[in-house]
């Protein structure tokens, strides 16, 4: 054991891994020295970082290639980060949702049927007491239909809708997160479909309410026979008023659209009267019927009715309706609906306009399918972070990568240093007497000799340097071969090193530069700077980005819907003064123009619902991008959005607006004030008969005559009447024109004679002048206000642009980036290496090149003696020369130059 440890010890001090054919002490113990010393600083070095590596704990990126269902849930369990990249960027809501609605009871029970409705009709129906429930329960039941039937078909429709539409993520969405976001989606689609429901309901109710449209029982207005000495008659149709204890001093249906009394089984017949009322405990009805209500239209009577304690709960109510309509033994009533049935929803306690607000779906059920939509989906990969250690087989890599990039420099440095040091320590060991001889030596020689030995010294070293030195090829044509190679060498080796170094400097690359977690100021520099460099490339964590972060809209409206007041005001005005004299015969009268106001003031709530629900939808609409847009690009874009949004505004809402005006029209349906003639017949002429009229003599010219049964644009203009004789004309009113309806006659005026500083409005104010009139306390339109509108514009090319002056417009860049939020940004650029990478690359490829050079040279220099020995010899040698052994013996790694001679250089 002491012999094992002795022999150790002298192998450890006698190991020479810079051994030459120096023999002398000296050599040896430079050597061995620095053999020591590059032994402990390339152990300590490798060991140092080796142990780095190796107690580092690093967060590594861990990936998992097409994970299923199963593992994604699991690793999803432990790593919270995990994100997964769809291979599938857009998905239809149908492939992963179903979505079922229950509607209310009542639409599908027998209270819809068409049998139902056709046994409500009897002779009541049209000449009984408004307020009987025989005279408008057909009617109501036809619009309760009508309404389920529609209702049910759009949301169907709208359903499908739905389903068509893409859910847009290039990332897995978490099954919580992505449950809590479809509920949401589906909720406000469900809710813009109620929202345009009922705006649709709104221009219907307004139309028919301003044009005054008369149904046939006679709810909203009567014809009224007057006479003024008993035997001339002439006609008017009136409105009805409605007197109950909820309007105690009247109601008429051609001001409020709300008018109502209670519907029971009347024992009167009030058909002709101009007054329909209702008091409680009245005697001259028979049975009420609680929470059921007659308006002024079939379609208001059931909004306003309610199902608290009705009779479509009661089987004891139908019975009874049954025996006031003399039903048959064998006639069926409809069931009444269940309470049971209900009990998820407050249907008994709703009106029906409060179930049209959800177009009677009681209750939502939506299945989500999160496996669905994870295989549609179908992530290719899924990565997280993970806390890891280096594993064995990565330390011994680097351990490899450390002794090659180590060593070499290693061997070059440290001999010189050695060396250097070892004589310095023999210098001053020498005698001061020999110092000072050296020092007076030295000093008597003159400088020219000192350069010239110098010179001497440098050329001797040059012409005898040799790298490629062996200990067993020693002969003089071997040496002469070796300070060949090493002139060769160095000769290819400088050359090449200089054609590199042009190469590396001179050449231009395409350079990749990447920028990690970019702020927003780093790109809109970065896109300032490649304004005209395409390959900028900023990939967005999330690519789908609502509408509504990113643009913030706002409309200016014309001043005449800014201030409903105002039209308030003119409506009360002129209503004012349709009580200053006879009204009933001349249309033109401008004292029958107050429905305009009132009208004028719907179309406005009508414009600005229409806008409030298409930007609802429009910012619930969602921008794609799969790579950051830049701040041009992005405004540029937002604002042909923007801009298509208000080009398609005024057709969302005309669309429907036209369709009602086209049914009217084609239909010809009776609007008591404007496009209907009233006829006296038979003798004693007391009764009145209606046929579709015109007017006469208009537009200046006496023999012109235009009929509204087949001129929607039919006119005459508004005029003033004297208020002792009505037909005694007194002033035309410029730009108001009466039409075939309320809606056409206030769509083709202009409201020029409205403005403060126009006289015509003067006159008016003159001519009515009244002590129960005050005019001059309503508004008038200020004419300092700058419009895009010209006063003459028409009401219809106003509206048709919704009343909006111009669009409050703000734009945010901002929360687009930090929804894009991207994790990099990267370009490419054309440019030559600057001084730092071509040193790098310099020193990267000399290792190689003098590698490989140290193994080429050599054997080509050996073989070109060899062959011009051959030749000056001319003679056939049978066996090999020593030139050609010495070409085998070149291969000797120990002694090829590997492990270089620096001592002896």
């Amino acid at each position: 054991m002491i012999g094992l440890i002795r022999r150790c010890g002298k192998f450890c001090k006698e190991f020479n891994v810079f051994e030459t054919d120096a023999t002398d002490t000296n050599s040896i113990d430079i050597q061995r020295w620095a053999t020591r010393i590059y032994i402990f600083l390339l152990l300590f070095s490798i060991s140092g970082l080796l142990l780095d590596r190796g107690l580092r704990v690093e967060t590594q990126l861990v990936e998992v290639e097409n994970p299923s269902s199963e593992l994604y849930v699991k690793l999803q369990e432990t790593h919270s980060d995990i994100s997964c990249l769809c291979s599938k960027v857009s998905v239809s809501y149908g492939s992963f949702i179903e979505s079922n609605l229950v509607y209310e009871s009542v639409c599908s029970s027998g209270f819809v049927s068409q049998t139902w409705i056709e046994m409500l009709v009897n002779d009541i129906t049209t000449q009984g007491h408004p307020g009987d429930f025989r005279a408008s329960a057909s009617l109501i039941f036809q619009v309760l239909q009508g309404l389920c039937i529609r209702a049910k078909s759009m949301l169907d429709v709208d359903i499908q809708s739905f389903y068509d539409t893409k859910f847009i993520s290039n990332y897995l969405v978490k099954e919580d997160k992505f449950n809590t976001s479809t509920e949401k989606v589906i909720g406000e689609f469900l809710n813009n479909s109620y929202t345009n429901f009922d705006h649709s309901m709104s221009i219907l109710s307004s139309f028919m309410h301003g044009n005054l449209l008369v149904p046939g029982i006679g709810t909203t207005a009567i014809t009224f026979l007057q006479t003024l000495d008993g035997s001339s008659y002439y006609s008017a149709v009136i409105p009805r008023n409605y007197m109950s204890s909820q309007f105690p001093f009247g109601c008429m249906c051609d001001h409020n659209d709300t008018c109502s009394i209670a519907s029971g089984f009347y024992n009167s017949t009030v058909f002709d009267n101009l007054v329909i009322s209702y008091w409680d405990n009245e005697a001259d009805v028979s049975f009420i019927m609680k929470n059921w209500f007659v308006s002024c239209s079939a379609l208001n009577s059931l909004l306003m009715s309610s199902f608290e304690e009705s009779f479509l709960f009661n089987q004891t109510a139908l019975n009874l309706i049954g025996m006031y309509y003399s039903w048959s033994s064998n006639s069926v009533l409809p069931d009444a609906l269940n309470l049971n049935e209900s009990n998820k929803t407050n249907e008994t306690k709703s009106t029906f306009s409060d179930l049209l607000q959800t177009l009677f779906v009681k209750e939502q059920l939506h299945n989500i399918n999160y496996s669905l939509y994870y295989a549609q989906c179908k992530p290719q990969s899924c990565s997280y972070s993970a806390p890891k250690k280096a594993s064995f087989l990565y330390l011994l890599i680097l351990f490899l990568s450390l002794y090659g990039g180590l060593s070499v420099p290693l061997q070059f440095i440290v001999p010189y240093i050695v060396t250097l040091l070892m004589r310095r320590l023999r210098r001053t060991t020498e005698t001061r007497a020999d110092t000072d001889v050296s020092a007076m030596t030295e000093a008597s020689k003159s400088l020219r000799e000192r350069v010239q030995k110098i010179k001497s010294s440098i050329w001797h070293s040059l012409i005898e340097l040799n790298l490629f030195q062996s200990s067993i090829r020693r002969q003089q044509t071997d040496i002469k071969q070796q300070r060949y190679s090493t002139r060769i060498y160095i000769i290819c080796l400088v050359i090449a090193l200089v054609s590199l170094i042009f190469y590396t400097i001179l050449i231009v690359q395409t350079e990749l530069i990447q920028i990690n977690n970019p702020s927003l100021e780093t790109t809109r520099h970065l896109y300032l700077q490649n304004e005209f460099n395409s390959s900028l490339q900023c990939p967005c964590t999330s690519i789908n980005v609502p509408y509504e972060e990113l643009v913030t809209l706002q409309p200016s409206y014309h001043q005449m819907c800014l201030n409903p007041s105002l039209l308030l005001g003119w409506e009360a005005m002129v209503r004012a003064l349709r009580e200053t004299g006879d009204v009933y015969v001349q249309r033109e009268d401008f004292r029958s123009s107050y429905e305009f106001f009132y009208l004028l003031n719907q179309l406005c709530q009508l414009s600005n619902d229409t806008i409030v629900s298409s930007l609802e939808t429009f910012n619930q609409t969602q921008l794609v991008t799969s790579y950051l847009l830049s701040d041009d690009l992005f405004t540029s874009q937002m604002n042909s959005i923007v801009k298509q949004l208000q080009s398609d505004l005024p057709e969302t809402f005309f669309r429907f607006f036209q369709l009602v005006r086209n049914i009217t029209y084609a239909n010809q349906i009776f609007a008591f004030i404007n496009n209907v003639q009233y006829e006296l017949i038979d003798l004693p002429l007391t009764k009145v008969s209606f046929s579709i009229n015109g007017f006469q003599g208009i537009n200046g010219n006496s023999s012109y005559t235009c009929s509204c049964a087949n001129d929607i644009n039919c006119n005459a203009k508004m005029r003033l009447y004297s208020l002792s004789d009505s037909l005694l004309l007194n002033f035309t009113v410029p730009g108001l024109y009466i039409a075939c309806t309320m809606y056409e006659s206030l769509l083709q005026s202009t409201f020029e004679c409205f403005y403060d500083d126009q006289d015509c409005l003067m006159t008016i104010i003159n001519f009515y002048a009244t002590p129960w009139v005050n005019l001059q306390d309503f508004s008038l339109l200020n004419s300092s206000i700058p419009s895009r509108f010209p006063r003459n514009s028409s009401i219809n090319s106003i509206s048709s642009e919704l009343f909006i002056e111009f669009w409050n417009q703000s734009l945010n860049y901002p929360s687009y980036f930090a929804h894009c939020q991207p994790k990099s940004c990267s370009y490419t650029i054309l440019q030559r290496n600057n001084l730092i990478t071509t040193i790098t690359i310099i020193i990267g490829l000399i290792g190689g090149l003098s590698a490989s050079l140290r193994i080429i040279v050599p054997v080509v220099v050996t073989i070109y003696f060899y062959l011009i020995g051959r030749r000056q010899n001319q003679s056939v040698v049978s066996e090999p020369t020593g030139e050609f052994r010495s070409v085998v013996m070149i291969f000797d790694i120990t002694r090829c130059g590997l492990s270089i001679p620096i001592l002896n250089v």
